[in-house]
């Protein structure tokens, strides 16, 4: 299999499940590549870094095709499994105010985060 999807998280496939349901099948290899070419980001950084040291990110959500992609959740998830400590995630604002249900997370308005972190 693809290492690339097989270190997806379960949100990502999720998304990429209802994306290729609807016919969209070049927007669900655009999520795949773009969070891919994030735990690249993240694998680098995590090599480059000096123990100790601190990283922010500032990630966007997205929604496709009705779908919201929550990126700063998936980005804090993807950095822990590449070796780093998620200091904090701050909603830095809303994208659109409203809000939709996401699996277990709840309910999740798309927004831009700043996502801290700590090389340990």
């Amino acid at each position: 299999a693809d290492d690339a999807v097989d270190s997806e998280s379960d949100a990502v496939r999720e998304v990429c499940a209802v994306l290729h349901s609807s016919g969209e099948r070049r927007r669900a290899a655009t999520v795949q590549s773009y969070f891919a070419d994030l735990r690249g980001v993240l694998r680098e950084g995590h090599r480059t870094l000096a123990p100790n040291s601190p990283a922010w990110f500032v990630i966007g959500g997205a929604r496709l095709k009705g779908s919201y992609v929550p990126s700063d959740l998936i980005f804090a998830e993807l950095a822990e499994q590449e070796g780093f400590a998620v200091e904090s995630l701050l909603v830095a604002r809303d994208l659109i105010h409203a809000r939709r249900k996401f699996g277990a997370i709840g309910y999740v308005a798309p927004r831009e985060s700043v996502v801290a972190l700590l090389k340990p």
